[in-house]
């Protein structure tokens, strides 16, 4: 009896185990789709996919996955934008338009043969769209249009980013961004490969994903680092950011994401697929559009983000002074602090210090050139990264 017990009690713990370890990884929502889900779009607890098969909304975090397509047939949905209730949607046959969270659906079109849609942005009632060859650009939400030369004459932009200050795009591999709606645009793609695939400009880093993995920036695209461990050598298909951690998805390598900005770790337990088109977050789960396989989810909370100090808004470790003409302090430090980094815009490591067990330790930066300087601050349990302006 004593032997069935302790039997009985194994099991128990191993399937608490299997339990727990199985909370810890992707979990299919059931749909919405077996064709390629290309894009997302996320307003409120509406979430929306747009699918090789049409668009398709969810209300309940994947849960339930309803049509919005049903007077379109076929419409191929490759790019989507959303502002307030009005959603808009690129597909191979010209851009489509609902005033009601896809209630009722109408073609736009900026010009006779407007057809193929390759990317779409939408900041208020600004609107624009990416061709073969041209950009539009709307303030009126698609009633009237403007015919922009894209930064490559006869280019296909390939992505639009759209902000209430600007527009970044995308066009023949390259990254470019538009203070004036796309009538003018500027290269800030030096450093990168003309490979171009994706970016997202979360704030304090910016991130550009190309065929040869994720680089990043700290000042606008004046100089890109790359990452030469995790990524080198994926295509990367989307790029997003929850808090402080980013996520990256690639063609055929599933899911990365990285926390302090440059150390990326593959996050793929429970993916049928390591073929990833789109990701996107809706405030409690990040959400994968796989190929072939619908869109899986998975807790922000495993991702330990409620752990992790805002690099810009840590109210307890402090560098002063910043701007500095060569020295600056940290204040408020403790003996929990593991390390403390100091790179170049290049990712050239300057400084390094390892247990410095002290309250307030000097960084001397007097030695190196005037510019911008990443320092990376590692505790018992999160990262700090901090930007150092060397005047």
């Amino acid at each position: 009896m004593k032997h069935q017990l302790t039997v009985i009690a194994v099991i128990i713990c191993l399937s608490l185990g299997m339990l727990k370890s199985g909370n810890a990884q992707w979990v299919s929502t059931n749909g919405p789709s077996t064709q390629p889900v290309n894009c997302f779009s996320v307003t409120g607890t509406n979430l929306l996919a747009g699918c090789k098969d049409g668009i398709f909304l969810t209300t309940n975090q994947g849960n339930t996955w309803i049509p919005l397509n049903q007077s379109l047939s076929n419409p191929g949905v490759v790019a989507i934008g959303t502002s307030g209730t009005n959603v808009y949607f690129g597909t191979d046959r010209g851009a489509v338009y609902s005033s009601s969270n896809g209630g009722a659906w109408k073609f736009i079109a900026p010009s006779t043969g407007f057809v193929t849609i390759f990317s779409l942005g939408a900041s208020g009632t600004d609107l624009y769209l990416g061709t073969d060859g041209s950009f539009w650009y709307s303030s009126d939400g698609g009633s009237t249009w403007k015919e922009h030369t894209p930064p490559i004459t006869y280019g296909i932009v390939t992505m639009i980013d759209a902000y209430a200050s600007g527009v970044f795009g995308i066009c023949d591999g390259s990254l470019y961004n538009s203070a004036d709606k796309g009538a003018s645009w500027g290269d800030i793609s030096p450093g990168l490969p003309k490979s171009v695939t994706t970016a997202a400009f979360p704030g304090f880093y910016e991130y550009a994903g190309t065929e040869d993995g994720i680089y990043f920036t700290t000042n606008a695209g004046v100089g890109w680092l790359a990452d030469n461990t995790a990524t080198k050598g994926m295509t990367i298909t989307s790029i997003v950011s929850s808090d402080v951690v980013v996520f990256a998805a690639t063609q055929a390598n599933g899911v990365f994401f990285t926390i302090d900005g440059y150390t990326w770790k593959p996050a793929n337990t429970g993916l049928p697929t390591m073929k990833i088109n789109t990701l996107a977050v809706d405030g409690t789960f990040l959400l994968a559009g796989t190929d072939a396989n619908g869109v899986w989810r998975r807790p922000l909370s495993e991702f330990s983000t409620s752990s992790v100090n805002d690099p810009n808004k840590d109210p307890a470790i402090i560098l002063s002074p910043n701007p500095t003409a060569g020295i600056t302090t940290v204040h408020n430090a403790d003996e929990n602090i593991q390390s403390i980094s100091v790179r170049n815009i290049l990712g050239e490591s300057i400084i390094e210090i390892t247990k410095p067990n002290a309250s307030e330790i000097t960084l001397d930066l007097s030695k190196f050139p005037v510019g911008t300087y990443i320092a990376t601050i590692r505790t018992a349990t999160s990262v700090i990264t901090k930007k150092i302006i060397r005047g």
